[in-house]
């Protein structure tokens, strides 16, 4: 449900539609009214200029008698009380003039009509006494000094440009109302998506990770916030999966050992009590207890590689590997396996950490070995891409079967083949934890009874990246 309320987004959006509607209504009304008043005001000028004109070609024409004449006709048709014309000689007195007491205060200022330039009309607007409306008056001079002048009220323009205040008025208001209506639904509409994101998260803040938010049309940028937020949601159940599954894991793994240690313990207190018995319960106890560490310090390991940001350092990994391979040498030797390696003399530059490469690339060998039986053979194989450093570490071992290959990388997971050899299910997990952290991505390949293919692909300074 979307509140109403300062404070939601909601209503911000809807005030603010108003505010930024009605400052467009009111720039709109302001040119709109300049333009009105300046088309009005223009096409007055025009109409006193026009019979301006007319009056002096009938003085010219007729005479001071026809001018009385025709303004007598111009003041009935008129009216006396919106209009007035007059003819002043050179010495500014009156020649000829229609009824003026309606006109008080039009004589100020007449000794300026002697600046005036002949045969250029002179507009002028002024107040009258008494009057609401101006007055809008033009004078025009003749060669000889006479001056026609005509003034006609403004009050038809006033009530136009009033008519179109009072429309505007109401439909400002109206536009207020429809506005704020329409921004509150428009702001309501977009905000609809992040009010289902609050639902979901509610409801998922109660347990129920099932729950996503559905995607709806308000928008790019809801469907992306929605999506992002259900790929979150997403990743937290699969992190709650799977420490569920660890803690299960680690459960049946800690039982194991200790069983062994009870039982053990159990045994030598029920038999004869001698010596050796104590003897031998220590070793199992030790044995267990050296078990029980690495499976934790492994874990640690993992945990601490993908919590905390390694620290990087160009590392070589030809050197890496040349050096996992005098490492496991000795080992190979002793099984009677060929342990090659093949690998550029030029540097395989990345970008990491060089022990925890290392302990990669060991794990991988490590199990490699163990793995391959008598007379077999390992490969390590390194090269590189534009922006890539792949290594390949291959085995002439057992394989694995398509459910193995599918979960070799899950914590504490151990295959058939694997049950009977020493080891936690923990090594491969490392590896990719490791692999990951770097930006790189492991995989491997295998069949039963054709041997296993893993491979890291890690991302290889480029040149550019040294400068």
């Amino acid at each position: 449900m979307i509140r109403l309320s300062p404070r939601t987004v909601t209503f911000r959006i809807a005030f603010l539609y108003v505010i930024l509607s009605s400052a467009v209504a009111g720039v709109v009304f302001t040119l709109v009214y300049l333009t009105l008043a300046t088309d009005l005001m223009q096409r007055t000028d025009e109409e006193l200029l026009k019979m301006v004109k007319e009056l002096h070609y009938i003085h010219k024409a007729t005479g001071r008698d026809g001018t009385i004449a025709e303004l007598k006709i111009l003041e009935k048709t008129e009216g006396a009380n919106r209009m007035f014309a007059r003819v002043l000689n050179a010495d500014n007195k009156v020649i000829a003039t229609t009824e003026m007491s309606a006109w008080g205060g039009v004589d100020r200022g007449v000794d300026q009509l002697q600046d005036l330039e002949p045969k250029l009309p002179r507009f002028r607007t002024m107040s009258m006494p008494n009057r609401h409306h101006k007055l809008r008056c033009v004078n025009l001079k003749t060669a000889d000094g006479t001056v026609y002048q005509v003034g006609y009220s403004l009050r038809d323009d006033d009530e136009i440009l009033e008519d179109f205040r009072q429309v505007f008025s109401q439909a400002f208001v109206f536009m207020l109302v429809c506005g704020g209506i329409v921004g509150w639904f428009l702001s309501k509409r977009a905000m609809s998506g992040v009010e289902r994101v609050r639902e979901a998260a509610l409801s998922i803040g109660t347990g129920d990770f099932s729950r996503r938010v559905p995607l709806g049309n308000e928008g790019q940028e809801i469907v992306d916030l929605a999506t992002a937020f259900n790929e979150m949601i997403e990743k937290i159940r699969l992190l709650i999966e799977d420490l569920k599954n660890v803690t299960d894991d680690i459960a049946h793994d800690l039982r194991s050992p200790i069983t062994r240690m009870r039982g053990a313990a159990e045994t030598t207190l029920i038999g004869e009590q001698n010596l050796s018995d104590y003897q031998d319960l220590a070793g199992t106890v030790v044995e267990e207890c050296d078990r029980l560490v690495s499976m934790i310090n492994t874990m640690l390991e993992i945990a601490e590689t993908d919590a905390v940001a390694i620290q990087t350092s160009e590392v070589d990994m030809c050197s890496v590997l040349r050096e996992a391979h005098e490492l496991f040498e000795a080992v190979a030797d002793e099984k009677s396996l060929t342990l090659e390696i093949v690998c550029p003399q030029t540097p395989l530059p990345v970008s990491g950490d060089r022990a925890r490469l290392q302990r990669a690339v060991s794990n991988l060998i490590d199990n490699a070995v163990k793995f391959t039986p008598e007379g077999g053979r390992v490969l390590i194989d390194a090269y590189d891409t534009p922006s890539q450093v792949l290594i390949r570490i291959s085995d002439t071992g057992p394989g694995l079967g398509d459910k193995d290959r599918e979960r070799i990388f899950e914590r504490f997971y151990r295959g058939d083949r694997s049950r009977s050899t020493p080891g936690n299910g923990l090594g491969l997990s490392l590896v990719k934890t490791i692999v990951t952290a770097h930006g790189g991505m492991i995989g491997a390949e295998s069949e039963p009874g054709k041997g296993s293919t893993f491979t890291i692909r890690l991302p290889k300074i480029r040149a550019t990246d040294h400068a």
